[in-house]
């Protein structure tokens, strides 16, 4: 009975809730209406920035119609990241929040498939498993709603893959043999006064000469 309850989820809750929603956010996208109360709509440039951010809610309202009953919905997200991001933020958000995404697995693919030979087993394993965290993060912001916990999981899975390369990078011969070098000890006032108290003697005997 619950597997069969799980089309009738789909069909009904999931596809035709989410599809609503990401109809009237499109339609919020590319006419970008204003409140008739004020005139500073501006379409030109909230195509560009958006509404701003945490004013979903409320600009959804100019689209939103009622399911259900004489009110109308009041979602407070897009359940759909990059969609959110086009509505708050405008074309600026959505290609910025894509151009992220995209960055983070070009870089983990050129570094498995062209810097595979210098990494360790460990390192690999480690970078494979942080682009899986990364997919699916992907996918479950593309159909549900993006909190504070799941964006810090995000920031952290990318921050991982930004100082993995520097963690285990590879010491190099010259590396070694550089670092192998004895520093020379700074020295100190009191070395350095006892230093010019012997040589004084023997340059004025020097000059006196």
């Amino acid at each position: 009975q619950r597997l069969a309850s799980i089309r009738t989820y789909v069909n009904t809750g999931f596809l035709f809730g989410r599809g609503d929603t990401w109809h009237r956010s499109w339609e919020l996208i590319r006419d970008r209406p204003w409140f008739s109360f004020d005139s500073l709509s501006f379409p030109w440039l909230r195509s560009l920035v958006g509404y701003g951010p945490d004013l979903f809610r409320y600009t959804y309202l100019l689209k939103s119609v009622p399911q259900g009953g004489p009110v109308p919905v009041e979602p407070d997200h897009a359940h759909n990241f990059f969609i959110h991001q086009a509505v708050e933020q405008g074309l600026f958000g959505f290609l910025s929040s894509i151009a992220l995404f995209i960055t983070a697995f070009l870089v983990g693919a050129y570094q498995l498939l062209r810097q595979r030979q210098g990494f360790s087993l460990v390192h690999k394993i480690i970078l494979v498993g942080v682009l899986a965290v990364l997919g699916g993060r992907l996918l479950e912001m593309m159909v549900g709603v993006a909190r504070v916990s799941d964006l810090t999981i995000l920031w952290a899975s990318l921050a991982i893959l930004v100082v993995l390369p520097r963690v285990f990078r590879t010491e190099t011969p010259d590396t070694l043999e550089v670092r192998g070098q004895a520093t020379p000890e700074p020295q100190s006032r009191r070395a350095r006064r006892r230093d010019r108290r012997r040589s004084g003697p023997s340059l004025a005997q020097s000059n006196y000469d």
